[in-house]
């Protein structure tokens, strides 16, 4: 039985390891939840002449868009700069957005919808940068014990940036320039997180052992384990697994491309299983629904707060589990789960369709599977899909198929926050909810097939048994222990 001592140093290595997922995911989260509540508010759909859908569908994505952008730079930054640097520039375009769209609240009677995109676009430039970066130097720096807790509450700090952006948007509405306020939010947690991470936050081993610097990548590893780590083990495993720099082409080189290939779609398929449609359009979303019943939208924003409560509560159950179920189970249940949701969500929408009153039990069904579908998101492809693709690569090329894979899910949240609007007038909210359910469905499909177990076990150990399973074209059959 450890002592006391050895629990307070693997809690103070806990915490330097998972501060930065849930600080920096905090300030992405209220970037992510604040703009909804935004496009729904009276005063600023008057100051700004009541844009069509087409255009606050556009400024919705503008950060996706941002972050796009911000994705195909990450991954070349983290590897010639580092990760640590990486993130610090993240945090800075963070604070520059919050700036820029302080202007509105300054300039109260400026009507330009300008300083809305280039705030949204800074946002998503440094959101683009982080979520590279951080899932990163978390999978490179925490313990291989909890490193998957460590990883996963990213995602909590993310949906409880989106909680604070929802309790922010109530705060905000019915005034003048309060969503303005809300909009600029994340310039403070990534103003106070800053402060500390440009003397504390360590740089990643690994990345220092992959150029060379054996003795540095040495200290920066004690700063982040225990005494009674074998730390010594552990440099030595890092060490073995350095090589000369790997090219873009070795993403593609026999052994890796079915590999890289599971990872990067991973990502993609995070976001187009449609959560971003419940975060940015959820008041809009239960208007829809008939829940809110009042004709002011509060009621939409107390129920849009539901939904930031289920996140807060179940993202930290995928924390807790994730290490003890592995990252496949939990992949594959929360998927089961956020199909059936978006099935009844469908259900029930075309059932109100139909009728030319509602039937009953359409509008409690349908709140019913929105929380449902969050709750079973934040247990699963939420948390756990940054897990993964950090898990399959080895340190040579796990920044550069981050980087591939973070472009490749931004791309699906662009597609995904640009189009429902226009998506629902084609269709209807009942075949928009069915094409997200198809698509979740190939999602468990996909992850039923290709995705491997890597939870518990080293970074290059994990890497080198998926590689060896993709040669053996058996991804699938055997899971990794």
């Amino acid at each position: 039985m450890h002592s006391p001592a050895a629990a307070d140093t693997r809690i103070a290595t806990l915490v330097r390891t998972g501060l930065t997922p849930i600080v920096v995911g905090t300030a992405l989260g209220v970037g992510y939840g604040n703009i909804g509540g935004a496009l729904g508010e009276a005063a600023f759909l008057t100051r700004y002449h009541h844009p069509s859908d087409a255009l606050l569908q556009a400024l919705a994505a503008a950060m996706q868009a941002g972050c796009v952008i911000g994705s195909l730079f990450a991954g070349w930054l983290a590897d010639a700069q580092g990760r640590r640097r990486t993130i610090l520039l993240a945090l800075l375009f963070v604070m520059a957005s919050g700036v820029v769209l302080l202007v509105p609240a300054l300039a109260p009677r400026t009507d330009s919808l300008a300083p809305l995109f280039v705030g949204r676009a800074l946002l998503g430039l440094g959101g683009g940068l982080a979520c590279t970066a951080v899932p990163i130097h978390v999978s490179e720096t925490a313990p291989a014990s909890y490193r998957g807790a460590v990883e996963a509450s990213f995602q909590f700090g993310v949906v409880l940036g989106i909680l604070i952006a929802y309790a922010l948007n109530i705060a905000a509405h019915g005034t003048e320039v309060g969503w303005s306020l809300s909009l600029a939010a994340p310039l403070v947690p990534a103003t106070l997180y800053l402060l500390w991470a440009a003397r504390e936050l360590v740089e990643s081993p690994r990345w220092l052992a992959l150029r060379g610097e054996v003795a540095r990548a040495e200290n920066e590893l004690h700063r982040v384990r225990s005494a009674y780590d074998d730390i010594a083990a552990e440099l030595a495993a890092i060490v073995g697994e350095r090589q000369s720099a790997a090219g873009w082409r070795a993403l593609c080189a026999k052994g890796r491309r079915g590999t890289v290939a599971v990872a990067v779609t991973v990502l993609a398929l995070q976001v187009a299983t449609g959560i971003d449609v419940i975060t940015v359009y959820a008041p809009s979303i239960f208007r829809r629904i008939g829940g809110g019943g009042g004709g002011d939208g509060a009621d939409e924003l107390l129920y849009t707060l539901l939904v930031g409560v289920v996140f807060v509560v179940f993202v930290p159950v995928a924390v807790c589990i994730v290490d003890r179920f592995g990252r496949r189970f939990l992949l594959i249940a929360g998927g089961f789960g956020m199909t059936a949701s978006l099935i009844v969500l469908a259900a029930a929408f075309g059932a109100g369709a139909a009728a030319d009153t509602p039937p009953a039990w359409s509008a409690p069904a349908s709140v019913a599977s929105v929380l449902c579908y969050v709750a079973a998101f934040s247990i699963s492809w939420g948390p756990v899909a940054w897990v993964v693709p950090s898990e399959l690569v080895p340190s040579s090329l796990r920044a550069k198929v981050v980087a591939v894979g973070t472009v490749a899910n931004w791309v699906a949240d662009y597609l995904v926050v640009g189009t429902f609007l226009s998506l629902t007038n084609a269709a209807g909210d009942a075949g928009a909810f069915v094409v997200y359910a198809a698509i979740n469905a190939a999602a468990l499909a996909f992850v039923v097939l290709c995705v491997p177990e890597t939870k518990g076990m080293e970074l290059e150990e994990s890497a080198a048994s998926a590689s060896t399973e993709e040669e053996d074209a058996r991804l699938h059959v055997q899971r990794l222990e």
